[in-house]
């Protein structure tokens, strides 16, 4: 039986007869890309957008099956505005259900079944023109920067693993857990970690993860990606930037860019609470006075040598010292020495 546009239609509109269903559904079965781009029409035509988020396509294929195995019976397709959530049609039962049983088999077998709890899709839009703090349900920190948008499942953290799909750009200071890797994904990439802070800045044609500690693991999403031959791991202060359009992937130390505009007193002021430190392109100066207060150490420094100098990350409870002024020096050009319990900041020679 010819595969046509038509066809396909009809199978979506719930309009075919059984052959010309399982015809159908064996088509889209072999060729993902394929009902992906159906997908991807049929969300545009209910919402109005232009193309599904980064990350959606993948949720929504999981969504769909965890759907057959939860409804008792078959509905149509329609979209939950507000959750982007999928109610799974006849289509849907027909596109995954195995080729060897017939429908009134396979529909019996899920009615045997008790059905699956499943989670519910939490969205967060930054629609301010300021950034957006928030915390997950694991602990872990999240700045999320206007116009951002994060997609993840409620509860978080379900079935041990701790997944964000994004689009635009956000901090991440994540809760250590090393029994739930947490991942952030964007359209190009996969990024890990276990307890780490870390930024990930998406765009059109580009896409940059910045370290400020921990280590963290980026991998592709994206079979054969153009310039990209292996995996990579970065270390605290480096930052990698990919380019869609060259087709290059760079790793290199990064340094936040000195010519801040004027901010008064109380902007430089860092967030803090009992557990958490976090700095928002800070003068070094009010870092290291912030730093000095949290450790209750002594940290000495040229005012001089600091100035136009600057650092964002968050600083967790029971974070190492030693390891944050190394990062932060290796940063700003800096050199960082300890006589007993005091440190020294210097630049670099």
């Amino acid at each position: 039986m010819k595969i046509t546009n038509a066809l396909i239609q009809k199978f979506l509109d719930n309009q075919c007869t059984p052959t010309e269903a399982e015809a159908v559904s064996r088509h889209l079965k072999q060729y993902p890309d394929l009902a992906a781009t159906y997908l991807r029409s049929s969300w545009g035509a209910a919402e109005g957008a232009n193309e599904l988020p980064a990350g959606y396509k993948a949720a929504m294929m999981q969504e769909i099956q965890v759907q057959i195995a939860r409804h008792r019976r078959v509905v149509r397709f329609r979209w939950a505005a507000a959750a982007a959530s999928l109610l799974i049609g006849t289509a849907a039962v027909w596109l995954f259900m195995p080729s060897a049983k017939t429908p009134a088999a396979a529909l019996a077998e899920r009615t045997e079944k008790k059905p699956v709890a499943t989670a519910s899709w939490k969205v967060q839009t930054n629609t301010a023109a300021k950034a957006y703090r928030f915390k997950l349900e694991d602990g872990t920190l999240v700045k999320l920067a206007p116009h951002a948008v994060v997609r993840y499942q409620e509860p978080f953290g379900r079935e041990n693993k701790r997944t964000i799909y994004m689009e635009g750009e956000a901090d991440f200071d994540v809760a250590p857990d090393k029994a739930r890797p947490f991942t952030v994904h964007t359209k190009w990439f996969a990024t890990t970690a276990l307890g780490t802070a870390f930024k990930v800045s998406e765009k059109a044609t580009s896409c940059q993860v910045r370290l400020f500690h921990g280590k963290v693991l980026i991998k592709s999403l994206v079979k054969s990606l153009k310039g990209w031959k292996k995996d990579v791991v970065l270390l605290p202060g480096h930052e990698m930037k990919y380019s869609v359009s060259a087709g290059t992937v760079t790793v290199e130390p990064f340094q936040v860019a000195p010519n801040r505009p004027t901010s008064t007193a109380v902007d430089q002021v860092p967030y803090q609470d009992e557990n958490t430190l976090v700095f928002d392109n800070t003068p070094l100066p009010v870092v290291m006075k912030s730093l000095t207060d949290r450790y209750h150490t002594t940290i000495f420094y040229d005012e001089e040598q600091l100035k136009g100098k600057y650092f964002s990350g968050e600083v967790l409870k029971g974070d190492s010292l030693s390891v944050l002024l190394s990062v932060i020096a290796n940063m700003n050009g800096l050199s960082v020495t300890k006589k007993e319990d005091i440190y020294i900041i210097t630049q670099s020679k």
